[in-house]
């Protein structure tokens, strides 16, 4: 997301309902690894996600956010781009 100069990573969820709520963002210079991975680190943190649980991420083609998912996740979760 642009917000003026600087760039915003959000994490958005889908609940049973199918309602989608924002988990969390994540303000940098631009999209890359180190952004994604505080917001992933940060979800983690707060008790959103958990490291050693399995997940389906479904992400647009952003090469930053697979890396960063790679990198906390190791391949224990699926990835849709």
């Amino acid at each position: 997301i642009g917000l003026g100069e600087r760039i915003c990573v959000a994490a958005v969820g889908m609940d049973k309902d199918g309602k989608k709520h924002v988990l969390g963002f994540e303000q940098g210079s631009t999209e890359n690894s180190g952004t994604c991975r505080k917001l992933l680190s940060n979800l983690i943190e707060r008790g959103i996600l958990d490291a050693d649980e399995n997940y389906l991420f479904v992400i647009d083609g952003g090469k930053a956010l697979l890396k960063a998912i790679k990198e906390v996740f190791g391949n224990r979760v699926e990835v849709q781009r």
